[in-house]
């Protein structure tokens, strides 16, 4: 038990050192961030998330690992939209642009326009319902084991 729990810190570890080495640097102002994280508490309730991020009490110039992880699940699902023709292609998120203010001001814009966009809300919850049916489909088709394929199978870890 204890190895499971060192290998899943460890993996933990990991994922937060590669958010932390993915996050965009440059020199971003307060009011800029703020004006982003008012943006992305619009769009979290899309995700299902609740839309509490806080707001920074000072400028940075690294955004922290968590908002890049909220900022990567705009962009991977904005950019599937957009691959589907579901939003423009405009609305695409990349985050290889933040470098400065501007960029974070690009970035609120386009996340408040997906948080008012219906197609793009309609895209998230349509996106969901159908991994839920393709799951129910892989548990209805399996067959109940009989005794013969009980034993079979045990016949053959032996």
């Amino acid at each position: 038990m204890d190895t499971i729990e060192a290998e899943l810190r460890a993996a933990q570890a990991a994922d937060e050192k590669a958010l932390q080495d993915a996050s965009p640097q440059g020199k971003f102002s307060k009011a800029a961030l703020n004006s982003l994280v008012a943006a992305t508490n619009k769009l979290l309730p899309a995700f299902e998330q609740e839309p509490n991020y806080p707001t920074f009490a000072e400028d940075m110039t690294e955004l922290p690992p968590d908002f890049t992880r909220v900022l990567s699940m705009f962009s991977a699902a904005s950019t599937d939209a957009a691959n589907e023709d579901r939003v423009d292609e405009e609305l695409a998120i990349s985050l290889d642009s933040l470098v400065d203010d501007t960029g974070l001001k690009q970035l609120a814009g386009k996340v408040n326009m997906l948080a008012n966009d219906r197609m793009f809300k309609m895209f998230l919850q349509e996106d969901a319902p159908e991994e839920e049916k393709e799951e129910e489909e892989v548990v209805e088709e399996q067959a109940p084991l009989t005794e013969q394929d009980a034993d079979a199978l045990f016949m053959e870890r032996i």
